[in-house]
């Protein structure tokens, strides 16, 4: 049978090597203090879900179960996993091309305070807790789904006082910093002059920032399967230092959060690649990420990321630039109003795992 073919990487139709079977996993110096102590909730069962209508797919989350034992092979000892079956693929598939989003995302008000319900057939994430699928319930056969980490759970590690530190780095230098006696001004990244938002961003009024940037990198279209090159933004000199250190930051930070978020297989496995293929990361030369999305969204009244950004970016979209064998680091900063800190949250797919606070 003809198999679809690819400039560069692991040609579809090679049958899968097992691993061998003297593995160990992680280095126990890179482990979690908790590495030993299992979550509360051993198994996470989603509520029911609601009927799908009008030709869209609500988001349906199987159920989870908690290892019994610590797994040396993710540096939190503990995840949750559930199996997945090749023969699932293209129902799934077309579940995600014409997903929609559940009720209850948003809180409701009852007796003066806004409370939030139960998402049908969600779950909720446990921070710091991997999200694992295994091939035909193949426990050496894991793919990660999700994982979500908060200062908190970061903060179980040894290196967390190198992770607080690119952190507040990123902090720094997306939010800025006004002038002072002895510190010069930092622009807040989203104000420097002569930035260009993707093509698919809306394009609100002449004095909004908000919208969808590329700061790393773009694909530019119209020679064979494109060309990769460098993100055309803001060349003032504020602008250039201030995306050099946005992208060094989260380079660094990407190489701290993935291996405490996935199998070490799957993380060995994508660092060979990356070596192997040459494949160009942005903010530093080791293997890295590729590319990176800036969205900025603002508002006063509350709303969705859509209302502010526009459908083809802040809605469910596929994207077939998306690399299967990579994942995404999603660095979320709010600046909400005092008493307003615990509230947010944010869905995950293709599990449709909702993060919570």
């Amino acid at each position: 049978m003809a198999q679809p073919k690819f400039l560069f990487g692991t040609p579809l139709g090679v049958e899968a090597i097992p691993p061998p079977p003297d593995r160990s996993g992680w280095d126990p110096n890179l482990r979690a203090s908790t590495y030993n102590q299992p979550p509360a909730k051993k198994i996470l069962v989603p509520p029911l879900a609601d009927p799908d209508t009008d030709g869209f797919v609500f988001p349906k989350a199987p159920t989870y179960t908690l290892n019994t034992e610590p797994d040396p092979f993710f540096l939190r000892g503990f995840r949750y996993s559930c199996p997945y079956y090749p023969t699932q693929a293209e129902p799934i598939r077309r579940g995600l091309l014409s997903i929609r989003t559940p009720r209850n995302i948003s809180p409701i008000l009852k007796d003066g305070e806004w409370v939030y319900e139960d998402v049908p057939a969600m779950v909720c994430m446990e921070p710091g807790i991997p999200y694992v699928n295994f091939v035909n319930g193949d426990p050496n056969r894991p793919f990660t789904v999700g994982c979500l980490h908060t200062m908190d759970s970061l903060a179980e590690y040894s290196d967390f006082g190198e992770i607080n530190d690119l952190v507040e780095g990123i902090r720094l230098w997306s939010w800025g910093r006004r002038a002072t006696a002895d510190l010069p001004e930092i622009l807040p990244i989203y104000q420097h002059e002569g930035l260009k938002r993707n093509d698919r961003s809306a394009k609100p009024g002449p004095n909004s920032r908000d919208g969808s940037y590329n700061i790393a990198s773009v694909n530019m279209k119209g020679i064979g399967q494109g060309v990769f090159m460098p993100g055309v933004q803001s060349f003032t000199q504020s602008a250039v230092k201030s995306f050099s250190k946005i992208n060094s930051l989260l380079h660094a930070l990407c190489a701290k959060i993935i291996p405490k978020c996935v199998h070490e297989e799957e993380y060995k496995v994508t660092q060979f690649d990356a070596i192997d293929n040459n494949i160009i990361s942005f903010g530093g030369l080791e293997p890295g990420p590729t590319s990176c999305q800036m969205n900025v969204s603002s508002s006063f009244s509350g709303g969705t990321l859509m209302e502010v950004i526009g459908r083809l970016q802040g809605y469910w979209h596929p994207d077939n630039q998306d690399d299967p064998t990579r994942w995404t680091l999603l660095t979320m900063l709010f600046r909400l109003p005092p008493g307003k800190e615990d509230q947010h949250d944010f869905l995950v797919v293709p599990d449709h795992i909702i993060y919570r606070k």
